[in-house]
């Protein structure tokens, strides 16, 4: 029988590996960010602190907000260049720069549009959360009706 880690590591596994099929991949970065780690009785899933951004939308920056490191213009550009675009009749810091001050007056288009890509919200659902406290129901009500059993044994 498996362990409570080795349980709660290929549970948390399956979930890291179909939310890294639900991201579109530009340079890879927020892909590889994704890492699951367990102990005996619990487990987490680590991604990039952005990676909430993939699911709901970036918001419109708010007032007084400091600046990223690097800058939301400078993110653009990168993917701009990741992605291979040439821009026409501007340079790619320009169109950086609009893109950029669109999203810190409005959002970004997931984000006007009301979010849930469904990047997370598809895998974690509340029908595999349920199914993986099944499992250790079962485990455990097993465990304690041998024991049961057990004690009563002449």
């Amino acid at each position: 029988m498996a362990s409570d880690k080795e349980i709660i590591f290929q549970f948390l596994t399956i979930l890291a590996n179909e939310v890294k099929k639900n991201i579109q991949v530009v340079s890879g970065s927020t892909r590889d960010s994704i890492e699951v780690v367990a102990t005996e009785n619990e487990g987490s899933i680590l991604a990039a602190s952005y990676i909430r951004t993939l699911e709901d939308g970036r918001p419109p920056t708010r007032t007084g907000a400091p600046k990223g490191n690097p800058t939301l213009a400078e993110s653009i550009k990168s993917w701009i260049t990741a992605k291979g675009i040439i821009p026409t009749g501007i340079s790619v810091d320009s169109l950086a720069f609009l893109i950029a001050r669109k999203i810190h007056r409005e959002g970004n288009l997931l984000f006007r549009s009301g979010g849930k890509s469904g990047v997370l919200s598809n895998v974690f659902t509340q029908s595999r959360i349920d199914a993986f406290a099944e499992t250790f129901a079962g485990k455990y009500q097993s465990l304690v009706s041998s024991e049961v059993l057990k004690s009563y044994q002449v």
